[in-house]
């Protein structure tokens, strides 16, 4: 029998899937198939097991010779064995959507849950809330109109997303408006990609716990390891696969006010980490083809700020980059979240004086510390990590990643 191990879908493209099998020590591929071709590839079993993804859970039931019970329960599944030529599916989401929940300490147990979306993943968030002890389940979907009267689930405690709303690359937008939910405690978004969705901002800007989906990949992706294998490692894998994947993937961007060394520094790690390295006043001034400054005199600030949210918002998309971004780029709303959405977020302190050439704020020194008082909240409040730019590049490019290495 063959050992190749894959992930079945029909987009793959942005999948992590590889990267955390690899982590247990085997091959793993990615393979794209059209619904048509389903067939004859399961009926090949030249595989010891897949994994299945959109939109495919249900799809692969029908080619299969058992299912196990939790698979059975909700109707879909996302892992398959071949044990001696028998196709047998499982579900292994519902343990990842149990980790995830459980691992941000939200008590379900009494609770009313609202679910958003009626796909399979909505079935495998009702089964888990349900096990967990919820005291009452709802699925809400646009399709039957439950959106549109949003009183009549006001009382809702926690809500579980498993629409894609809000999932790359369609970012920035949100399923459902929380402002009026209450009662609400948690949100628990099962999107993994970006690591921060609008929802969940939503949320932690009400100071109510919220979590996306990277975790309950990891998770599900252990358990049917272990299925695929037929043993059992401990769990704690997931944290170090999860903070890996986190390590690895998401963006470093860099923050502070003009003349701290945003550009330097961020070249400096993008060389030693082989990333690109972006700088977005750069790119600004590219597609514009004229200085900042010059964009200021002619067509003023809130001309430049709506190209810099632009900018940023688009090159924020990517993984693995390196990202200096201007001085007041923090104090516009909709660049603010961009920044949080998929980067680790660097606050470059300096306390040298500032080149205030070409530097249309910086007019003199008063300015500069007017602007330093006004964004230096802002600056602590969006950073996941505050360095001090007070000695050689090589030593603050260490401390970055030695305090990057510690946070993941």
């Amino acid at each position: 029998m063959s050992e190749k191990y894959y992930l079945l879908g029909e987009k793959l493209g942005h999948s992590y899937s590889s990267e955390i099998h690899k982590e247990f020590g085997y091959s793993y591929e990615l393979k794209e198939l059209e619904k048509e071709e389903i067939a004859s590839f399961l009926s090949k079993k030249e595989f010891a097991g897949l994994n299945v993804t959109i939109p495919y859970k249900k799809e692969v039931i029908q080619y299969l010779d058992e299912l196990d019970v939790t698979a059975e329960a909700v109707g879909a599944v996302n892992t398959i064995v071949n044990r001696n030529g028998k196709l047998i599916g499982y579900n292994t989401d519902i343990f990842g959507m149990t980790y995830l929940i459980k691992s941000a300490n939200i008590n379900v147990e009494g609770k009313v849950v609202s679910i958003l979306g009626s796909g399979g993943t909505s079935n495998i968030a009702k089964y888990v809330a349900e096990t967990l002890g919820a005291k009452c389940t709802r699925i809400i979907s646009r399709s039957n109109g439950g959106y549109d009267d949003l009183s009549k689930i006001s009382d809702t405690e926690i809500i579980i997303n498993t629409t894609p709303v809000g999932m790359y690359p369609n970012v920035g937008k949100s399923p459902i408006d929380i402002s009026g939910f209450a009662n609400l405690i948690a949100v628990v978004d099962a999107i993994y990609n970006p690591r921060n969705t609008e929802i969940v901002f939503d949320a932690q800007d009400r100071g109510i716990t919220a979590v996306s989906g990277l975790k309950m990949l990891v998770a599900q992706a252990k358990k049917a390891r272990d299925i695929f294998l037929d043993n059992v490692i401990s769990d704690d894998v997931i944290e170090k696969i999860h903070n890996k994947l986190l390590k690895n993937t998401l963006n470093i961007l860099l923050v502070g006010m003009p003349s701290s060394g945003k550009s330097t520094i961020g070249k400096a790690l993008a060389d030693k980490l082989n990333r690109e390295f972006i700088d977005s006043d750069s790119v600004i001034e590219t597609r514009e083809n004229r200085s900042i400054k010059d964009i200021f005199n002619t067509d003023g600030e809130k001309y430049f700020r709506n190209q810099e949210k632009s900018v940023i918002e688009e090159i924020t998309m990517g993984n693995s980059r390196v990202i200096a971004t201007g001085g007041g780029a923090v104090m516009n709303d909709n660049a603010y979240r961009a920044m949080r959405r998929n980067s680790i977020v660097i606050y470059l302190k300096n306390s040298r004086t500032p080149d205030r050439k070409g530097r249309p704020l910086l007019v003199d020194e008063n300015a500069y510390n007017k602007l330093l008082n006004e964004r230096t909240s802002t600056y602590e409040k969006i950073s996941d990590i505050i360095i001090e730019n007070d000695d050689t590049i090589a030593v603050v490019t260490d401390r970055i990643m030695e305090k990057i290495c510690q946070k993941f």
